[in-house]
């Protein structure tokens, strides 16, 4: 339903979404999970096609985002709610809804039995004479959710969307969770907590820098995070040359550089560590420090699985 390949984002010098590569299968509910700043809006707001990636393709349904003869087709089944709420505080509940309705060509009683439809989902029917901007941010939420369904769409793209929310909005988003998927709809959801991913989607992606860093179910994850490590490597000279030799090693997950300064993302154990450095030193790669910490997916991990207590 979804593919992403290769997909690189600048903003003037700062690389957003780096050379990154996502699959999401039809019918399945997929977490982005990852601090504030890793690239989670970013990649969702690519792939609605509000933005325009430097390299890279992005293929909904088999239609390329960026192609222009494609955009009628993909908005017919596609979904968007992103992490700002947009309304407008005049407008009743009802109204409100059916503006967004109009804007998918549903008129008249079809739009307004569609829009009573999803309050009912929500269980915010008798809040549709209500003006918009009497209520709370946590409705004002869930409303954000409904009119991203209102056209029925096949795949959706859900940014944060359980932040602010209070726990009756929570639990109707739960059903409404479960009657997606019976209706076999694709959702790849957004999300700095780990409970909601690993409660509501089967699939959990970890983005760190604009990159997936790990990926697969709850169990897979938690697998990868005890067993990858962060290197922190610093050379004397010639930096470029050993990224380059990095690259190559296939226990190299990812790296990033400043200066002379390097730092990987490695899934071997402490021999492999040692048969890297070995590698480094006869490549002729001038190293000046060698070292082992933990990586930024255990910290994550370990931060959400404590309850958030860790820094922010």
């Amino acid at each position: 339903m979804l593919s992403v390949n290769q997909l690189t984002f600048k903003v003037k010098n700062k690389t957003l979404i780096d050379e990154l590569t996502l699959n999401v299968t039809p019918g399945s509910f997929y977490a982005l999970l990852g601090r504030k700043g890793s690239g989670k809006t970013t990649l969702l707001r690519l792939c609605s096609g509000l933005l325009e990636p430097q390299s890279g393709n992005i293929y909904i349904n088999g239609m390329d985002v960026s192609k222009r003869e494609n955009k009628k087709n993909i908005l017919r089944i596609l979904g968007y709610m992103g992490s700002q709420d947009g309304y407008f505080p005049r407008l009743q509940v009802m109204e409100y809804l059916e503006v967004y309705a109009h804007a998918q060509g549903l008129y008249g009683l079809a739009a307004r039995e569609r829009c009573m439809e999803v309050l009912q989902m929500g269980h915010l029917e008798r809040r549709a004479e209500q003006l918009v901007e009497e209520q709370s941010a946590s409705v004002r939420r869930e409303l954000s959710f409904l009119r991203a369904i209102l056209h029925r769409p096949r795949l959706l793209l859900l940014d944060d969307p359980f932040n602010g929310m209070e726990s009756a909005q929570k639990l109707a988003m739960e059903e409404l969770f479960a009657i997606l998927a019976e209706d076999e709809v694709t959702v790849l959801m957004a999300s700095q907590s780990l409970p909601d991913a690993a409660h509501l989607c089967g699939e959990i992606g970890i983005i760190e820098k604009g990159r997936i860093i790990s990926e697969g179910n709850l169990s897979d994850i938690l697998r990868q995070a005890r067993s990858e490590a962060l290197l922190y490597l610093r050379v004397c000279e010639a930096p470029e040359a050993a990224v380059a030799i990095l690259r190559k090693e296939a226990l190299v997950r990812t790296i990033s550089r400043d200066g002379n300064f390097i730092v990987m993302h490695f899934a071997g154990g402490i021999k492999d560590e040692a048969a890297l450095l070995k590698k480094l030193i006869e490549s002729n790669v001038k190293v000046y420090s060698f070292s082992r910490g933990q990586s930024s997916l255990e910290n994550l991990l370990e931060r959400e699985i404590s309850g958030g207590k860790g820094k922010r």
